[in-house]
C-alpha cells in the first residue's frame, strides 16, 4: 500500500516583527503614539488580522498581548510582532496615518523575521521576502537609507530576514533631537520542541491558570524580577509580555507536535550587565528544541558609534548551550545604522532529546493526547478519513492541497480565540469526480459547461483540471468576481446561465469575450442592448420539476404567453437569440426523468416561436437539477427527448450538484460533550448495549456533542438546500466501536438553532477529540458559510486525494 502524506492544517509559529520609530518636526514628541485611543489601536490590529487580548500600562510604554503575539507602544516607537497568517504589513498605511495625525513622521523602520514554516499559507504581502521588501520600500519611501538582507544557511535551518531604513544624521526631521542610545535586542526562534516541555502549554484538565504555567514551565525563572502578563490559549498555545528596568521581553509558543515552535525576545537590555550566552542556555533548557536560531541586533542611527559591535554577539558563538552545535553564523552591518548577528544551532547528533514522545510518562502522554487531539493529530485523521472514504489506497496519482482562501489552514483567525476552536476539514476525492465525468460523458454529447460557482464549495483548480481532462469547461455564475476567476476559460465556454445581472457584470462579460447570456424579460433585453450590444442570447423558459428540492421557476424563466413578445423585442434591438435555456430546479427529485422530458418539450415549443421571429436556434441549455453522483434513468430519457426534439442542436448543461455533491466529505472535530437525563438519573451510556437506535425516547439518557461546524458554516445546506446531513463516527477511532446511543449534535455558535441532528445513533464513547464524518457535502455547503459569532467557517482546510479503488 502506497500512501502519500496529506498536508497538516498547521499553525504558523514564526513571527513577523516591525519596529517603527517616529520624530516630530516640532521637537518634543510628548505623549506621541501613547495618545492613540483603544479604538484606534483595535482598528490597527484588526488591519493586521489580530486582536488585543490584554494590556499593561507602564511608565515608559504600554504592552499589549495579542491573539497572535505582542505589541509595544512608546511615545516615539511602536513594535508589533505577529505570528500565524496575520497581515502585519497591511497595518502600516493605517499606522502612518494615525502617526501623522499626531504630528509624527517616520524616522526609522526595521522589519525582521525568521523563515516561515509554511510560507505557501502566507497572505499576498508576505508571500516572499521580495514581496515584503516591496511593500516596505513603498510605504517608507521617504527614508533613503534602505537595505534588505537574508542571513544564515540557505540549505539548513532557519534564515533571518531583515529590512531596515532610516535617515542620515543631520536630516531635518531629526536634527533637533539628540541621537538615541543603541538599542540591543536578543531574539530566539526554536522549532521541534521537546514534547515533554511542550506539554506544559496545553489546557488539560490539570490546568489551573496562566500564572501556574509560567512558573511550572520555568519561564518565570528566566526573568525572575520581571512583571509578566501571560496568557494560555484554548486548547493550547502561550503568550507573555514582560517588563523589567526599561526592557521588554516576549515569549510565544505553538506547542503542537509536528509544527511546534517557540520564540523569545529581550529588547532594550544592557550588554554590560546581561550575560547573553547564559540567558540563551536557560531559554534552551525551558524548551529543549531540536533547532534554534539566535539573532542579536543593535539599532542605532547611521554613523553612530555602537562600541565593539556588541561583544556579547561574538561571545555567544563560543559559549553555546550544552548539547548544541553552531552550523551557521552571519554578521551584517545595516545601511541605516546598527548591525545584526545571526547563528543557527542544532541539537547535536546523539544528544538525548529530553522526553521524546515514546518515552513520556503516562501523565504527560495523556496531556499531549487530550489537549493536542484537535490539531496535532489532524494530518493522521485526514489520512484515516481518506482511507476510509475511498475504501482503497491513496497512491500514485496525486495528493494535493488547495489554498483555503486568504489564509492558512486555520484561516488566519485570531489564535486561541477562533482558530484553535474551529477545526474542520473537507476531503475531496478527485477519482470520484473523474468517475462522475465518465458517467456524464456516456451520454449523447459531452457537456460544454459543468458546475456553476455556487455549486463549487471547494477550490475550483483541482476540480476544473480533472473536468477539463473530460472535455468540460467552467461556467461562471455571472458575478464580476466569478467572471474574473474564470476569464481564460470563458473565452471557450458558453456563457452565463442566469437571467438578471447587474450592468457591471454584463459589461465584464463583454470585456472578457463571453459569447452568451440568457434573458426572460423585456427589461433585461434592453439592459443587455445597452451594456453588451454584441451579446448573443438564450431565451430562458420556465419548466419546473414538481418535486425539485429548490424550485427556481418562481424567480427565473419566461412563461409561454411571453415568448412571442420577447422574441420580437430581441429582433427590434438587433440581439440574436441563438437558442433556449431552462432549469428544472436544483435537485429535481422524484420522477426527474419525466421532468426533463417535459422541459425539453417546452423548450422545443419556445424554439419554434424563436424561429418564427427570425432567430436561428442552434443551442439548448438543459440547466442543472441532476442528482448527486448518479444519473440512473435520467440520461436515457434526456437523450431520447433530445433526439426527438432537438436533432443536431448543441446541448450544454450545468450539472453542479451531480459532480460536486458526492465527492466531498466534511470532517468535524468534537470539542465538547455531555450527557443529559430526560427527567431521571443519568445512566452510564456504556451500559446501553442496543446495537441500533429506533426510538430515542426509550433511553433516559441522551448524549450531546459539540462540533466545529454548523448551520452558519457548511451545514447552512440544512436551511438553504433543504438537506438532511447525517454524521457517522470516524471508523478508525477506537471510541467509535462501542454501543450506539441517541445523540444530539450541536454546531459551535451561540445560536440554539445551530442544532444538526437530534437522537441520532452514534457510539457512546465519542468525546472531545473524536471526529464526526459527514458524507455528500460537496454541493451548496461551504459556499454559503459565514464567520458568524467569530467562528470562521469559510476558510476550512481542504484536502484533495486521488483514490485507487482495490
Amino acid at each position: 500500500m502506497c500512501v502519500a502524506a496529506l498536508p497538516c492544517p498547521a499553525f504558523e509559529g514564526s513571527e513577523k516583527r516591525i519596529s517603527v520609530s517616529f520624530s516630530s518636526r516640532a521637537g518634543a514628541v510628548g505623549a506621541g503614539l501613547r495618545a492613540l485611543t483603544r479604538a484606534e489601536l483595535d482598528a490597527l490590529m484588526d488591519s493586521a488580522a489580530c486582536l488585543i487580548v490584554s494590556v499593561r500600562h507602564h511608565a515608559s510604554h504600554d504592552a499589549y498581548v495579542l491573539s497572535e503575539s505582542s505589541c509595544f507602544v512608546y511615545p516615539d516607537r511602536i513594535v508589533v510582532k505577529t505570528c500565524g497568517t496575520t497581515r502585519l504589513l497591511a497595518c502600516v498605511p493605517l499606522l502612518l496615518r494615525l502617526a501623522a495625525g499626531l504630528g509624527l513622521e517616520p524616522a526609522a523602520v526595521k522589519y525582521s523575521r525568521a523563515s516561515f514554516l509554511f510560507p505557501a499559507a502566507q497572505p499576498e504581502e508576505h508571500a516572499s521576502f521580495e514581496a515584503e521588501t516591496a511593500v516596505l520600500r513603498a510605504a517608507f519611501a521617504a527614508l533613503p537609507l534602505a537595505s534588505a538582507y537574508v542571513l544564515g544557511d540557505a540549505l539548513a535551518g532557519l534564515q533571518w530576514h531583515v529590512f531596515a531604513a532610516g535617515v542620515a544624521r543631520g536630516a531635518a526631521a531629526v536634527a533637533q533631537a539628540p541621537p538615541p542610545p543603541p538599542l540591543h535586542t536578543l531574539e530566539l526562534c526554536m522549532t521541534g520542541l521537546c514534547p515533554r516541555k511542550a506539554a506544559n502549554f496545553f489546557r488539560t484538565e490539570a490546568f489551573v491558570d496562566s500564572r501556574r504555567v509560567t512558573c511550572d514551565s520555568g519561564i518565570q525563572d528566566l526573568l525572575p524580577k520581571a512583571e509578566i502578563d501571560d496568557y494560555v490559549f484554548e486548547p493550547c498555545g502561550y503568550s507573555m509580555n514582560a517588563v523589567e528596568a526599561g526592557s521588554f521581553s516576549t515569549i510565544h509558543i505553538t506547542p503542537e507536535d509536528g509544527f511546534s515552535y517557540a520564540s523569545f525576545e529581550l529588547c532594550g537590555y544592557d550588554p554590560a550587565t546581561m550575560d547573553v550566552p547564559d540567558l540563551v542556555a536557560r531559554v534552551a533548557a525551558v524548551f529543549r528544541p531540536r533547532h534554534m536560531a539566535v539573532a542579536l541586533s543593535v539599532d542605532a542611527p547611521a554613523g553612530a558609534c555602537v562600541g565593539d559591535v556588541d561583544g556579547a554577539t561574538w561571545r555567544a558563538r563560543r559559549s553555546l548551550p550544552a548539547g548544541y552545535a553552531c552550523h551557521a553564523g552571519s554578521f551584517q552591518e545595516l545601511r541605516a545604522g546598527g548591525h545584526v548577528a545571526f547563528f543557527g544551532l542544532d541539537l547535536e547528533e546523539g544528544e538525548a532529546f529530553d522526553g521524546q514522545a515514546e518515552d513520556l510518562p503516562h501523565a504527560a502522554d495523556e496531556a499531549l493526547g487530550a489537549a493536542g487531539q484537535l490539531q496535532a493529530d489532524c494530518a493522521a485523521k485526514a489520512m484515516e478519513l481518506a482511507l476510509e472514504a475511498t475504501a482503497g489506497v491513496l497512491g500514485g496519482h496525486a495528493v494535493a492541497a488547495c489554498d483555503a482562501g486568504a489564509g492558512s489552514s486555520d484561516g488566519g483567525s485570531p489564535r486561541g480565540v477562533v482558530s484553535r476552536d474551529t477545526l474542520s476539514s473537507v476531503l475531496t476525492d478527485l477519482d470520484s469526480l473523474g468517475e462522475g465525468a465518465g458517467e456524464w460523458g456516456g451520454g449523447r454529447a459531452t457537456p460544454s459547461s459543468t458546475a456553476s460557482e455556487d455549486a463549487r464549495p471547494v477550490g475550483p483548480r483541482p476540480l476544473g483540471e480533472v473536468l477539463a481532462l473530460h472535455g468540460a469547461h467552467p461556467l461562471p455564475d455571472g458575478s464580476r468576481a466569478s467572471l474574473d476567476a474564470h476569464a481564460a476559460a470563458l473565452i471557450a465556454s458558453r456563457g452565463l446561465e442566469d437571467t438578471f445581472y447587474r450592468p457591471r457584470d454584463l459589461r465584464a462579460g463583454a470585456e472578457l469575450g463571453c459569447p452568451l447570456t440568457t434573458f426572460d424579460s423585456v427589461d433585461e433585453l434592453r439592459k443587455v442592448a445597452r451594456a453588451w450590444p454584441g451579446a448573443r442570447l438564450l431565451l430562458r423558459v420556465r419548466a419546473d420539476a414538481p418535486a425539485a428540492r429548490c424550485p427556481l421557476g418562481n424567480k427565473y424563466g419566461a412563461e409561454t404567453w411571453e415568448w412571442a413578445a420577447l422574441a420580437a423585442e430581441a429582433t427590434r434591438l438587433g440581439l440574436p437569440v441563438d437558442g433556449v435555456a431552462f432549469h428544472v430546479g436544483s435537485g429535481a427529485g422524484a420522477d426527474a426523468a419525466g421532468a426533463y422530458e417535459n422541459a425539453i418539450a417546452v423548450a422545443a415549443d419556445a424554439a419554434e416561436v424563436l424561429r418564427a421571429a427570425g432567430h436561428a436556434v442552434s443551442i439548448l441549455d438543459i440547466g442543472g437539477g441532476f442528482p448527486g453522483g448518479a444519473l440512473g434513468g435520467i440520461a436515457p430519457a434526456i437523450n431520447a427527448a433530445l433526439e426527438a426534439r432537438f436533432p443536431g442542436v448543441e446541448v450544454v448543461a450545468e450539472p453542479g450538484r451531480f459532480f460536486a455533491e458526492r465527492i466531498a466529505t466534511l470532517a468535524t472535530a468534537v470539542f465538547g460533550a455531555r450527557e443529559r437525563s430526560a427527567g431521571g438519573d443519568a445512566r452510564d451510556v456504556d451500559a446501553i448495549a442496543t446495537p441500533t437506535v429506533e426510538d430515542p425516547t426509550l433511553h433516559p439518557t441522551t448524549r450531546e456533542l459539540f462540533v466545529t461546524d454548523g448551520i452558519y458554516g457548511s451545514m447552512n445546506c440544512m436551511l438553504y438546500d433543504h438537506a438532511s446531513p447525517l454524521p457517522r463516527a470516524l471508523a478508525t477511532d477506537d471510541r467509535a466501536r462501542g454501543a450506539l446511543v441517541p445523540t444530539t449534535v450541536f454546531g459551535p455558535t451561540c445560536d440554539g438553532l445551530d442544532t444538526l441532528v437530534r437522537g441520532h445513533p452514534l457510539p457512546a464513547g465519542l468525546g472531545v477529540g473524536s471526529w464526526l464524518v459527514w458524507p455528500d457535502m460537496g454541493a451548496y455547503t461551504i459556499c454559503g458559510a459565514s464567520a458568524f459569532n467569530g467562528m470562521d467557517a469559510v476558510n476550512v482546510p481542504r484536502f484533495y486525494v486521488w483514490s485507487v479503488k482495490p
